[in-house]
C-alpha cells in the first residue's frame, strides 16, 4: 500500500466511524458553526444545514487542481508561486524536531497560539529561520523538509491552505490542535470522545473532514496524473521493445 493509502485509510478510520454515533446518542440542542455551514443535533437526529460548504469544497478543489498541475514536473516552481501568493514557507532539516514540539507533522500547520505559538517562535529563531518573537500567535505557514518535494504529497497540504484561505471551517487552531494532538497520543481510546462536549465534538468532525478531503485530494491527482503517466511510459517502452 502506498504512502498515500496508508495516509488516506488511517484519516478513513480516525475518528468518523468512531464518535458519530456518539454525537447522535447525546444530549439534545448541541450546534456547531463554521464558515458555510451549521450542524444542529435536534431529537437524536443531526441535521447538516450546507448553506456553502460543499460549492466551497467543490471550489477549493478545482482552483487547487487548476494551480498544481501546471507545475506538476517543476516543484520548487511551485513553492516561489506559493510564496508570491503570500504563503508563509519554512524548508529546513530540522522541520520535524521543530513540529514534534508542538504536536504536529511536516506540511501545512494553521496559526498557533498560546503555548504553540511561544514555542513555534522560539524554534523558528533558534534555526535561524525568523527574527525572535515573543508573539502569542502565528501565521499559518508550510514547515518542510529540506529538499526536493513531493509534489503529489504535497497536495494534501495545498488544499488545506486554500481551503483555510477560502474559510472552510474546521481549520481554526482550537480544532486542528485537538485533531493533531489525539492523532498522535491517543488514537484509539475511545474514552475521550465520551468526555469531550458536543460542541468540541462537532468541531473536530470538520477538522476531520478538512483533513480526509486533504488526503482524498491528493491521492485523485495520484491516480489522474502519477499513475496515468507511469502507465502510458510503460506502454511506450513496451512499444519501443517490440
Amino acid at each position: 500500500m502506498s504512502f498515500l493509502d496508508n495516509l488516506k485509510e488511517k484519516y478513513r478510520n480516525f475518528i468518523l466511524g468512531r464518535y458519530l454515533n456518539d454525537v447522535r446518542s447525546r444530549a439534545q440542542g448541541a450546534s456547531y458553526s463554521g464558515a458555510g455551514t451549521k450542524t444542529v443535533i435536534s431529537n437524536g437526529v443531526t441535521m447538516r444545514l450546507a448553506t456553502k460548504t460543499e460549492n466551497l469544497k467543490q471550489l477549493v478543489k478545482d482552483n487547487a487542481k487548476k494551480e498544481i498541475v501546471k507545475y506538476l514536473n517543476d516543484p520548487e516552481k511551485f513553492l516561489d508561486y506559493l510564496k508570491k501568493d503570500g504563503a508563509l514557507i519554512y524548508q529546513t532539516k530540522y522541520a520535524k524536531a521543530i513540529l514534534s514540539k508542538i504536536d504536529e507533522e511536516t506540511g501545512f500547520i494553521v496559526g498557533q497560539e498560546g503555548v504553540y505559538a511561544l514555542k513555534l517562535n522560539f524554534l523558528l529563531f533558534s534555526f535561524g529561520l525568523q527574527p525572535f518573537s515573543l508573539a502569542l500567535t502565528t501565521k499559518p505557514m508550510f514547515i518542510l523538509e529540506d529538499g526536493p518535494i513531493d509534489i503529489y504529497a504535497f497536495a494534501e497540504h495545498y488544499y488545506k491552505y486554500l481551503a483555510l484561505k477560502h474559510k472552510l471551517s474546521g481549520l481554526d487552531f482550537k480544532s486542528q490542535k485537538k485533531f493533531s494532538r489525539i492523532n498522535k497520543y491517543a488514537p484509539n481510546d475511545d474514552s475521550i470522545f465520551e468526555r469531550m462536549p458536543l460542541n468540541e465534538l462537532l468541531a473536530l468532525k470538520e477538522a476531520t473532514a478538512r483533513n480526509i478531503e486533504g488526503v482524498n485530494f491528493a491521492a485523485e491527482l495520484t491516480k489522474e496524473y502519477k499513475t496515468a503517466k507511469k502507465a502510458f511510459e510503460k506502454i511506450q517502452n513496451e512499444g519501443t521493445n517490440i
